[in-house]
């Protein structure tokens, strides 16, 4: 008996089958594993494959050539490469000879942040300052934070912007290792103190110096001299001790004893320093205003 208009129905008969979908978060600009959805003819007759294409964020390999015979199957490697954070969607299109609309499969996936971290002072500031008195130190708090694809070690450098003022020390800590949680890190600002105390000073003056040695051995006779019964002990001790006391004092004579000017103190002013953070490729910066008073 003739066959009827099933029987022409069941000729070609084709279905597209995921192995798994949606696709796994993936790092923007990077490649997913790829997902295999699998070509079935169950129909009674070969079938031609015209194309196999696919739309958004998603790339498909043909690996079914240009036939799919009675009964077989074939693979189609689909990989999800992200351009936003956030979900995507797509379609995976199979044009075959078995009908006139393309097999069609809904494509879903999820893009995530590259690795990245930011840095910022404790109020989340790109930007912070500091207040110093010439002569003394205090610390800029930062704190880094990683996002969830990031691990890694951090080094921190301190610079100044132009030229670095007198007597200023910037110490940043060591690299630290940062992984999912924030990093909290404080980086040392010293300065120098543009004034100078000065009491007491032995000069290198030459002269002096063999004065004060010449009084110093003058004295010691005097002293001794007056443990003698024949001579005045009195008078000679106290000239003894009166010349070991100005040869103690002679070289410091004409030193200033009131405060001088240090040259390498800091001057008063403001100065602007960037501290940046690196991690391989990964690089960002904090702005820090250094005033001194």
């Amino acid at each position: 008996m003739a066959c009827r208009w099933w029987c022409i129905s069941r000729e070609y008969q084709t279905f597209l089958t995921p192995s798994s979908n949606p696709f796994p978060s993936t790092i923007i600009g990077k490649s997913s594993t790829g997902t295999a959805f699998t070509l079935t003819n169950t129909g009674e007759a070969a079938v031609n494959i015209t194309s196999i294409a696919t739309t958004g964020a998603f790339s498909a390999s043909n690996n079914c050539g240009s036939t799919l015979a009675i009964g077989a199957t074939c693979a189609i490697n689909v990989v999800f490469t992200p351009t936003a954070v956030g979900a995507a969607t797509g379609q995976l299109n199979v044009v075959t000879s078995a009908a006139t609309t393309a097999l069609s499969s809904t494509l879903t996936g999820t893009g995530s942040p590259a690795p990245d971290f930011t840095i910022a002072d404790a109020n989340a500031k790109t930007s912070t300052s500091i207040t110093l008195i010439a002569g003394t130190s205090g610390n800029v708090t930062l704190v880094v934070t990683p996002n969830a694809n990031f691990t890694g070690t951090v080094a921190l450098t301190c610079t100044a912007a132009g030229t670095a003022p007198s007597g200023v020390t910037c110490t940043p800590p060591s690299s630290f290792a940062a992984t999912t949680a924030a990093v909290t890190q404080n980086v040392l600002f010293t300065t120098t103190s543009r004034t100078a105390t000065s009491g007491l000073c032995l000069t290198g003056n030459r002269s002096r110096w063999i004065m004060s040695f010449t009084l110093a051995m003058a004295g010691l006779l005097m002293l001794f001299a007056s443990r003698s019964r024949r001579l005045g002990k009195s008078i000679i001790r106290n000239a003894g001790l009166f010349t070991l006391l100005l040869a103690i004092f002679l070289p410091a004579i004409g030193c200033s004893s009131g405060p001088g000017t240090n040259p390498s103190g800091t001057p008063a002013g403001s100065y602007n320093y960037t501290i940046t953070a690196t991690s391989g490729t990964i690089s960002h910066a904090e702005t820090v205003t250094l005033t001194v008073n």
